[in-house]
């Protein structure tokens, strides 16, 4: 009985002993591990700038606030571009063919298709005035399934045609052959969003990512819907660093809804093209 007890002593004092050189040696080895991967120890970063910013009260700044306007700068010279990739001239073009591009685009873009797949087939239709009602109504089913092969959109021709027949019905019979009647002009922001959204989405076709392109793409042309990101648009402005409040984003591009369309298609091509690593690395 009492050697048992000299041995418990024995093993609280080896106990004791083991925990006091790891209190004298530092870190536990995982820990240790973690600081030397990280580069340095968190309770280490205590430079005498941010000890006089903590003494006066003051936070760190957000690496939004402090990068957001050069980063903008560099994301719109590197991937912005005119919506539509240029395709038309919004001002010396009719109002209803400018909403009539943007609705083939949001239709086209709106299948599981490739970007590029998207864009030929737009530029194919527009070169064939479809974005003119008149023209298009002329067009057989025949004609519109051939315009499509040749934009390379085969898999999804043939109900895309007939898409194409269902808009024409649609524009004769609600807004007067003019897709611009489309348009909530007595609106502004979240309702003529939602009054928009919800018109485009009576085009067969397009749903609420084909709704999300168009409002992205048309808000230059009908600044009212302005400013405008998508989901997916503010998920890569967070990710590259923009941060994804959109107030803060259209002040930081000086409230100009052109710029904000730009920023659109520059968010949509780094996301598409794989390329938001280039901006945080």
């Amino acid at each position: 009985m009492v050697q048992t007890r000299s041995r418990q002593r024995d093993r609280a004092k080896g106990s004791a002993g083991n925990a006091q050189q790891k209190e004298e040696t530092g870190a536990s080895p995982s820990r240790k591990r973690k600081a030397d991967q990280n580069g340095t120890n968190t309770h280490q970063d205590d430079s005498p700038s941010k000890q006089a910013r903590r003494a006066n009260g003051e936070k760190r700044p957000k690496t939004e606030e402090r990068d957001a306007k050069p980063l903008l700068a560099r994301v719109l010279t590197e991937y912005g571009g005119r919506p539509l990739n240029g395709l038309i001239d919004e001002e010396k073009t009719p109002a209803s063919n400018v909403v009539m591009a943007h609705i083939l685009n949001a239709l086209l873009s709106s299948a599981r298709i490739s970007h590029d797949i998207a864009m030929s087939t737009l530029q194919c239709l527009i070169e064939e005035d479809y974005h003119d009602l008149n023209v298009l109504k002329e067009t057989s089913w025949e004609q519109r399934t051939e315009i499509l092969t040749k934009g390379g959109y085969a898999h999804y021709r043939d109900k895309t045609a007939n898409f194409l027949g269902n808009l024409v019905e649609l524009m004769e019979e609600k807004y007067d052959n003019d897709a611009s009647n489309m348009l909530p002009r007595d609106k502004r922001e979240d309702e003529a969003r939602k009054a928009l959204r919800e018109r485009v989405q009576e085009v067969k076709g397009i749903g609420q990512v084909g709704s999300d392109i168009f409002l992205g793409s048309i808000q230059n042309f009908f600044p009212n819907v302005a400013p405008f990101l998508d989901n997916r648009s503010r998920k890569t402005a967070h990710n590259i660093g923009l941060g994804d409040d959109l107030d803060d984003i259209f002040k930081a591009v000086g409230s100009d809804v052109a710029r904000m369309a730009e920023l659109e298609v520059a968010l949509t091509k780094i996301r598409l093209d794989k390329r938001e690593a280039k901006f945080t690395t």
